[in-house]
């Protein structure tokens, strides 16, 4: 089934779903807990205050409090092994129905012919290609890249996350020495966490995602058209999801 089938299927995930996260702290009364151990990791993880979140998100991101998490490698030749050659570098700018058909449009002035179509974008570019009416309020931060020395108290851990009440969302130690800073101001006072520093680049993500509000759409949009992402779930483990869930659709359909 749907990701938002899923969701509704059962009672306490849909009261969750649609449930405001302050609600769900003041009325389990763990908001001393909340404020002490987990805020900080949902603040530094989502970039949202607890009063812009609903419970399920809530909770999906208080996991990090206590479970690992783990880095990756992306094995591009692995994963596209049998299949790169077909792969076509170029903009959809539009998706529009032609008989049993999708008609694909790009930058490029082509025009390409589908059966089957997954929309796997940000959920703010797949509004524009379905024409979905609401999605998920985005999530806007910059993030600076930096090199230089970092003050003790701020360069014990490979990452250091912050209150709500702060303009700072993070700073993440990398490999090389660099840093990645989180930030809601696009200018922010770096010498109160560096000795000296040097900014490398600066990227203002708009959006950085989508991830407050109650929107929960359907990954079927039409006939043979699909949407997958984490747009109901903010998160690369829903992208999978979705994506399985697509993919098994239209297996399915294949004589």
């Amino acid at each position: 089934m749907s990701q938002k089938e899923a969701i509704l299927s059962d009672p306490y995930l849909k009261h969750l779903y649609y449930q405001k996260a302050s609600e769900f702290v003041k009325e389990n009364n763990i908001g001393g807990i909340i404020d002490n151990f987990v805020g900080e990791v949902i603040y530094g993880t989502t970039f949202s205050q607890i009063s812009e979140l609903y419970t399920f998100e809530f909770l999906h991101f208080s996991t990090y409090a206590f479970s690992p998490v783990y880095e990756f490698s992306f094995l591009k030749e692995k994963i596209t092994k049998g299949f790169s050659k077909k792969i076509i570098i170029d903009s959809v700018v539009s998706v529009k129905k032609k008989n049993n058909n999708y008609e694909l449009k790009t930058k490029r002035n082509r025009t390409y012919l589908a059966k089957n179509v997954v929309i796997a974008t940000p959920i703010n570019i797949s509004q524009k290609l379905l024409n979905l009416r609401t999605i998920k309020k985005p999530v806007k931060a910059h993030l600076f890249h930096l090199s230089g020395k970092i003050k003790e108290k701020w360069g014990e851990g490979e990452e250091e996350i912050f209150h709500q009440e702060s303009q700072t969302l993070a700073i993440a130690h990398q490999q090389d020495g660099t840093y990645l800073f989180y930030s809601k101001n696009p200018h922010p006072h770096f010498k109160k966490y560096f000795t000296s520093f040097k900014i490398i680049q600066h990227k203002y993500w708009d959006p950085a995602f989508n991830l407050n509000g109650k929107v929960l759409l359907e990954s079927k949009r039409d006939k043979n058209l699909y949407l997958i992402g984490d747009y109901n779930v903010c998160g690369l483990e829903d992208s999978f999801i979705t994506g399985i869930h697509a993919a098994r659709k239209i297996i399915k359909m294949i004589p």
